[in-house]
């Protein structure tokens, strides 16, 4: 699953953050216009503290925004800005920001006031500054293909607006906005505020919903909360997706690893669902559940073929089921993400292998150095070598 950026459809999710403003303010001068100093959004916009006013959890950074080194918070007169600065030439500077969809909102605008200075492109294809979006439904399965970014000029030396009306995919439930400079030698872009608000659906094109990802001829159908990919009733689920989505391809990433099973002549159709529930439970004794939740604290389906565990943390509450007991089960863990659950011992990694005693068929693999969250291309290969090997 790449969450789908090839070297130019990589740009389409790699930055996918956010920008817009409900009450667009229309002066062009020096300055950007005053913005209230309270963080109350105004009616209809669907993006938080989308003026950069709010610092409450960090005197020195906005709220609810992801900081980078690249980044800095910055006042002018009466109102504060967000500031990208490219130091170094070739790199991608960007912000980013995800946002839910309220039910029934089928369009939204997205406005961003903005400025630059001292911009120096590269010579590269894909060189420029722009915004790009990305629609993920309920499992968090990415819309393709993706709304067209939204173009930004390199030479605007005072505060200007770019705006977006985009159509919301059905069944979309969250929207990655991500804002910056591409393959510049250096420059700033400044941003004082990203607005995101809801319009009525006949103001927006209307989307372009694929059945498949780009690059890839594997089916993707979705039914509510559920998503399979793949051909026929899915023979492996994925509960809860607890990966980095936008950085890493999960939807391609699977759709890959439904091709290498498909060309072994395997069943190849793999579900993603929000929990547990009944869709993910009929014919329990034939499924593979693959979890990637960040903690697991409900009862395990005890009589399921194989049950896989990515990135995973038992809570204290969780029991092994006794009936386990000699499965060939398949935990993957990466050892900065080991932490104390509070049930007495040091680390997720002591409680795995404190339950490998009772089941010593438990397989637990785990990755030196690998971070908050393990992406598909670490455990890809040890994943479809389970379901490959799986009688």
């Amino acid at each position: 699953m790449r969450l789908l950026f090839s070297p130019r459809i990589s740009r389409a999710i790699r930055f996918s953050v956010l920008l817009l403003l409900p009450c667009l303010h229309r002066t062009l001068g020096q300055n950007a216009p005053p913005v209230a100093a309270n963080s109350a959004a105004p009616a209809g916009q669907l993006l938080s503290n989308h003026d950069f006013s709010v610092a409450k959890k960090d005197p020195a950074f906005p709220d609810d925004w992801h900081r980078k080194p690249w980044m800095t918070w910055e006042a002018e007169k009466n109102f504060h800005f967000l500031r990208l600065t490219a130091a170094a030439p070739g790199k991608d500077i960007s912000a980013w920001r995800d946002l839910g969809i309220p039910p029934g909102v089928r369009a939204v605008r997205v406005t961003i006031r903005y400025r630059t200075s001292g911009v120096r492109l590269m010579a590269a294809q894909d060189a420029g500054l722009h915004a790009s979006f990305v629609f993920l439904d309920a499992v968090k399965i990415k819309f393709a293909p993706p709304p067209p970014p939204l173009e930004l000029s390199s030479q605007a030396a005072d505060w200007r607006d770019a705006t977006a009306k985009i159509a919301v995919p059905p069944g979309a439930t969250t929207l990655w906005m991500s804002i910056g400079m591409f393959q510049v030698e250096s420059g700033t872009l400044d941003l004082a505020d990203v607005g995101v608000t809801p319009i009525p659906a006949s103001e927006a094109p209307q989307p372009v919903v694929a059945q498949t990802m780009p690059d890839s001829s594997i089916p993707i159908r979705r039914d509510g909360a559920h998503t399979i990919i793949g051909y026929g009733a899915p023979k492996v689920w994925f509960i809860r997706p607890y990966v980095d989505v936008v950085g890493h391809d999960f939807d391609m990433g699977l759709a890959n690893l439904v091709r290498q099973l498909h060309d072994k002549g395997l069943s190849a159709a793999i579900g993603v669902s929000e929990s547990l529930d009944d869709g993910a439970l009929e014919d329990v004794k034939n499924r593979t559940y693959v979890f990637s939740y960040k903690n697991i604290n409900f009862p395990l389906p005890a009589e399921a073929h194989r049950l896989i565990f990515l990135n995973t943390w038992l809570l204290p509450k969780t029991e092994w089921p006794a009936s386990r007991a000699g499965r060939k089960d398949f935990v993957l863990l990466g050892s900065k993400t080991l932490h104390n659950n509070g049930d007495g011992l040091a680390s997720s990694k002591d409680r795995w292998w404190q339950i490998q005693k009772g089941d010593p068929d438990l397989t637990i693999t785990v990755l030196d150095g690998a971070g908050y969250f393990l992406p598909i291309s670490v455990w890809r290969s040890m994943l479809f070598k389970v379901l490959a090997d799986d009688p």
